[in-house]
């Protein structure tokens, strides 16, 4: 066994090419990412334009509804679309940790 390993000179095509390689790598991601950048643009602003409308359409639905006499929360339970939300036991201590730490102050009247 020798002490000493053989170490290859270096090709110098292998290192242009890799840098070569590198530079095209880079073009390619950065024309990528100047297309899909308005693209993603334009649908985050297509969805929040959707969240918005959804939301209108939900108040003034309710408010008709409210007029009308309907309760749409107790008809959307009825009908088993809405599950009545239930306290669960770490809510529970979680709002007793708060009413402890922040008690409602009583305003007294002279």
């Amino acid at each position: 066994m020798s002490l000493i390993t053989y170490i290859e000179p270096i090709n110098i095509g292998n290192v242009f090419v890799g840098i070569g390689t590198l530079i095209i790598t880079f073009v390619v991601a950065w024309i990528m990412f100047s297309f899909f950048k308005p693209v993603i643009a334009w649908i985050k602003l297509v969805y929040n334009r959707e969240n918005k409308y959804e939301l209108l359409e939900e108040k003034m639905l309710d408010e008709v509804a409210k007029k009308k006499g309907i309760d749409l929360n107790a008809e959307m339970i009825k009908r088993n679309v809405l599950k009545q939300q239930r306290k669960s036991f770490r809510r529970k201590i979680e709002d007793e940790i708060y009413e402890n730490l922040f008690p409602k102050e009583k305003i007294e009247t002279k």
